[in-house]
């Protein structure tokens, strides 16, 4: 290791002093501060086990499908990553008022979820860019109380950085290293809060960067997923090109990454613009751009215009219910950015179908329902009529 280079071995110190005279009280608060770098440190103490796993072989990675799920795959790094994440938190000293949302975790009792601190988070996000070891995996923590996400981290492994905010405050990135068994510290000194977005929004009105959209990777074909993401490119060139009277440079082809926790990060960075997530997994996927965008200028909504809402059921927690959201990094580009999405996604949307060669409305998007019943019945309408 360089000599000259400067490692905090040692985590922020967590003070409970907050937490225990509001539970004298009865009324337990969370200082969201401090929240943000507990997420952040359990971040960190589990990086390694992704590293470590990465690029394995298949049979080492042992991928299963999720229980109840025909699509969804885990492997070893999602379990030990999470087991990791988990025996960090739970050494917090409010770890008994946390209430845990991880992607492997489900949640049943409704009871169990009143009045607590709610933690949602991925320790895997990408988790099929594994084995041919495509380096943008990444993964997340994000703490809600009440009605509100109030902190969030965010760990890149490859880029060897981690992102941590809170919804009022701000938003800081610290570089990371690994030492000689593997294992994540940040380096002491390269904590910096990241900019306003509103600069990254002038640099793109003066055309000095592209405007780089990202859609989920994920495809449903039978639900006319494909169709609806390819007219969303479409629409989106149109759109911040020619309809901005040519104000923007845009990317022809929107990246597809595989983690959205990945493009939440470079959303706040300013490294992307428009970000559409069309098949909402789990909250702990996008609920780090309700609490960066917020704190950076930027803004996220569902179709409707409704930011993202805390679950309160274990239902909601399992599959929330806004499967459609589009986040950007600047007010007057996401009234354009919820404008395109709902000519695809709402309930009057009609698309191109190469395989039927005909435009067919296809209605309300069901999100990740794999063969939803009313589309399926158009569906085998006009192809019976073609």
């Amino acid at each position: 290791m360089n000599p000259q280079l400067r490692i905090n071995c040692r985590l922020s110190p967590r003070s409970s002093f907050k937490y225990l005279f509001a539970i004298v009280d009865g009324m337990p608060e969370y200082d969201p501060v401090e929240v943000m770098r507990d997420l952040r440190d359990a971040l960190v103490a589990s990086a390694h086990v992704v590293t470590d796993n990465f690029g394995k072989s298949l049979r080492d990675l042992n991928p299963e499908y999720k229980p109840g799920s025909s699509t969804s795959v885990r492997t070893v790094i999602d379990t030990y990553a999470q087991a990791a994440m988990k025996a960090h938190l739970q050494g917090l000293p409010y770890s008994s008022d946390i209430v845990f949302n991880l992607e492997e975790d489900d949640v049943d009792d409704e009871a169990q979820m009143a009045g607590k601190l709610l933690v949602f988070g991925d320790p895997f996000d990408g988790t099929a860019n594994a084995q041919p070891r495509l380096p943008l995996s990444t993964q997340g923590l994000m703490a809600a109380e009440g009605d509100e996400f109030i902190a969030a981290a965010c760990l890149h492994p490859f880029e060897k950085c981690v992102l941590y905010g809170t919804a009022d405050g701000k938003v800081y990135r610290s570089r990371l290293v690994q030492d000689s068994q593997g294992r994540f510290y940040p380096i002491e000194g390269t904590e910096v809060e990241l900019p306003h977005l509103a600069d990254t929004y002038a640099e793109l009105l003066a055309k000095r960067h592209m405007l780089m959209p990202y859609i989920d990777a994920y495809f449903t074909p039978l639900n006319f997923c494909g169709e609806r993401k390819a007219q969303w490119t479409a629409l989106a060139m149109e759109t911040f090109s020619d309809g901005w009277g040519g104000r923007f440079h845009v990317n022809m082809f929107p990246r597809m990454m595989g983690s959205n926790i990945d493009a939440c990060m470079k959303l706040a960075e300013g490294r992307l613009h428009v970000q559409l997530t069309d098949a909402v997994g789990g909250t702990y996927d996008v609920a780090a751009n309700e609490v960066f965008l917020p704190a950076l200028g930027g803004v996220m909504t569902d179709l409707d215009g409704n930011p993202l809402r805390v679950p309160k059921t274990p239902a909601e927690m399992k599959r929330p219910s806004q499967q459609i959201l589009v986040a950007s990094i600047h007010p007057d580009l996401h009234g354009d950015a919820l404008a395109v999405s709902r000519r695809c996604y709402g309930p009057d949307a009609e698309v191109f179908v190469p395989r039927l060669g005909k435009t067919v409305r296809v209605g309300s998007y069901p999100g990740f329902a794999t063969w939803d019943p009313e589309q399926k019945a158009i569906f085998d309408r006009v192809r019976s009529e073609s």
